[in-house]
């Protein structure tokens, strides 16, 4: 059966190690937008390989203690007890 994995956009956590340090649920991306709304920013982030496009929600101060506003290239982590499985939508064939 096909199914569907969603989770919140402050869920999502940026790391600084990569992806091959070890962990479950990592993802190497890349920031392709984001957007400042005052005390949060919404960052838009595409694979490096192959998976879903997110969003990831985060404080101002961690995005500013974090450097993300130079650095593009994250290990993303998809903590597995904020992961939602739901059924497939149905594609009619």
């Amino acid at each position: 059966d096909t199914v569907d994995i969603a989770i919140r956009a402050e869920r999502v956590n940026l790391r600084r190690r990569s992806a091959g340090d070890g962990g479950s649920n990592l993802m190497e991306a890349i920031v392709v937008e984001e957007f400042a709304y005052g005390s949060t920013h919404t960052l838009k982030l595409l694979p490096k390989d192959v998976g879903p496009a997110l969003e990831v929600e985060l404080a101002a101060r961690p995005y500013e203690v974090l450097g993300v506003a130079t650095q593009k290239s994250w290990t993303v982590e998809l903590p597995a007890t904020d992961l939602h499985v739901m059924a497939g939508a149905s594609t009619g064939q």
